[in-house]
């Protein structure tokens, strides 16, 4: 029997962040950290308490997630309009309808921009594709901006005097990842 509990993501156990994981680890089509719990949990501790994640459970047994950003009458993305991959987060072969998960969310609509070509649960609601940018960065971040750098790309220059500038401006910068 499925069960759909709806919880801020900082009220998750370690248990349903552990488990989530998992189902991410499961497919490597969900390997953005876009679909992680670390991404809902930061995002939530930018927006605040419109951060929701529906947990699907089969038997009690945490089956799968979603993330979105809720609002009076339409969940958005976690992050959007910045993340640019939205997804059912789910062991592969799990089915649930749509609108179940709409409904489990207390919405009337779900506006994902960017929906995995590969997430079922989706795919008879799609109105339209496009490619997304991927990274391949098999040696590491630094390795692919040297390769970047080497290519003739001034992006990491523009970015080096921006990050210089917020730095004299507002004190030391730090980048963490997910």
């Amino acid at each position: 029997m499925l069960s759909f509990d709806v919880a801020r993501p900082s009220e998750l156990d370690r248990a349903d962040l552990d488990a989530w994981l998992e189902l991410q680890a499961g497919r490597p089509d969900l390997h953005s950290p876009f679909l992680s719990p670390g991404w809902a949990l930061a995002v939530e501790r930018a927006q605040g308490a419109g951060v929701k994640v529906v947990l699907v459970r089969e038997d009690g047994r945490l089956k799968g997630v979603l993330a979105a950003r809720v609002g009076r009458w339409t969940a958005m993305p976690v992050g959007a309009p910045l993340c640019d991959v939205q997804a059912f987060v789910c062991a592969p072969g799990f089915k649930v309808e749509a609108r179940a998960l709409v409904q489990a969310l207390g919405v009337r609509r779900l506006d994902f921009g960017q929906m995995l070509g590969t997430d079922e649960t989706f795919a008879p609601f799609v109105q339209g594709t496009q490619s997304s940018f991927v990274i391949d960065a098999p040696d590491g971040c630094e390795a692919w901006v040297a390769q970047r750098k080497a290519k003739g790309s001034g992006l990491f220059k523009d970015l080096g005097k921006k990050r210089r500038r917020l730095e004299r401006d507002h004190g030391p910068v730090r980048f963490t990842a997910l």
